[in-house]
C-alpha cells in the first residue's frame, strides 16, 4: 500500500481511484487528477526474541523474636556432713522426691602406743674451782689543793 501511495506521489498517471480515492477537475479541456491519499494503518504481530533474562534465588536471613514457653527444670545441690563409718559402699537412695549420693573416703586409720625407749638420768656434782678473771676496777681519790699547795 505504501508503494502505491509513493508511486500516486511522484507520478500521477500511476494513481488509482479505488484504491486512493480522489478527485478530478476539468478546466479548458484539460483534465487534472488531484490525489487525495490517505493512509491505513494495519497491524500484525509477530513474536521476536528481545534479549535473555536470567533468573536466580537468593536466601535472605533475619533474626526475629519469637515469643514462646519453655518448660525448664532446675537442681538444687545441699551438702551434709555425715562422718559415719561404713563397711561397704552405700549406693544412692530416694527419700521422698529428694536423691541422696552418698560420697565416701577410704582414710587411712593409725593407731599409736606409748613405748619407753630412753631414760636420761640427771646428776648433780658440785666442785670448787679456781679462776682468774680480768676485770676493770675503777678507784676514786679526793685531791685538795689550796692557794699553790697540796694537802
Amino acid at each position: 500500500m505504501r508503494d502505491r501511495w509513493l508511486a500516486a506521489c511522484t507520478d500521477p498517471s500511476s494513481f488509482d481511484e479505488e484504491h486512493f480515492g480522489g478527485h478530478v477537475t476539468e478546466a479548458d479541456d484539460q483534465k487534472t487528477t488531484v490525489p487525495i491519499i490517505e493512509e491505513v494503518a494495519t497491524v500484525s504481530k509477530r513474536i521476536v526474541e528481545s534479549g535473555h533474562v536470567r533468573v536466580r534465588t537468593v536466601v535472605e536471613e533475619g533474626t526475629h523474636d519469637v515469643a514462646a514457653q519453655l518448660a525448664r527444670e532446675d537442681i538444687q545441690i545441699e551438702r551434709r556432713v555425715v562422718e559415719r563409718e561404713v563397711s561397704a559402699a552405700p549406693a544412692p537412695y530416694y527419700e521422698g522426691e529428694l536423691l541422696i549420693i552418698p560420697i565416701i573416703e577410704e582414710r587411712a586409720i593409725v593407731e599409736t602406743r606409748l613405748f619407753v625407749v630412753e631414760e636420761v638420768v640427771v646428776r648433780r656434782v658440785a666442785r670448787i674451782e679456781d679462776v682468774q678473771v680480768p676485770t676493770t676496777l675503777r678507784k676514786m681519790r679526793a685531791v685538795v689543793e689550796r692557794d699553790g699547795d697540796q694537802v
